[in-house]
């Protein structure tokens, strides 16, 4: 009996020092951890809490050049249109060196008309300028003296305003003509647009 009580008492013995060492091993574990917490999570936590604004920052910057990337195709199409309207611009807006070609546009609608031109002559150019004082176009008065019918003068007037090239009739003076009774001494003048540059 005595050998029994000398064993349940080392077993109790070594029950409380088994207690004692789990004990011990959790409060080393959480000390561990605390530390573990205090010294390398925290401070990694407050390095992200400074990061993480940055790091939006970054990606909505990111963002906003993926749009632009993604709408080059459209700037480059508006580009294209662009420049196609400003050719047909150009096209109706001639330069100064293609006057020549305008006074023959202008026989040859009168031309079709049956319009006799007398005399046709380049007047003073008046300037044109932009907002910034640059000079952008000249407007340049054409007359034209000719014999022409009523029916025959609407139709060439006609065809002037809705010419390619940018026209308008600035004056006209119509007078009787003794030797015809259907033809007419008119006096008409023309101002046509020129790009002073291209």
């Amino acid at each position: 009996m005595d050998k029994i009580k000398i064993d349940m008492a080392s077993i109790i013995k070594l029950g409380k020092e088994k207690t004692q060492i789990y004990i011990l091993c959790s409060f080393v574990v959480v000390v561990v951890l605390v530390s573990y917490f205090y010294f390398f999570l925290k401070p990694r936590i407050n390095t992200l809490r400074k990061v993480l604004p940055k790091v939006a920052a970054l990606s909505k910057e990111n963002k906003q050049a993926d749009e632009l990337i993604d709408n080059v195709d459209n700037l480059k199409a508006g580009i294209a249109q662009l420049k196609e309207g400003m050719s047909q611009y150009e096209t109706r807006l001639p330069t100064q060196k293609e006057i020549s070609s305008i006074l023959n546009n202008l026989s040859a609608l009168a031309s079709r008309e049956n319009i006799k031109i007398t005399e046709i002559k380049e007047l003073k150019t008046i300037r044109g300028e932009t907002g910034e004082g640059e000079q952008a176009y000249s407007g340049v008065p054409i007359e034209i003296d000719m014999k022409s019918g009523y029916h025959q003068l609407g139709k060439f007037i006609n065809q002037i305003e809705n010419s390619d090239r940018l026209m308008k009739i600035d004056d006209l003076e119509i007078n009787s003509a003794p030797e015809s009774l259907t033809e007419h001494n008119v006096r008409l003048i023309v101002s046509s647009f020129v790009l002073v540059k291209e």
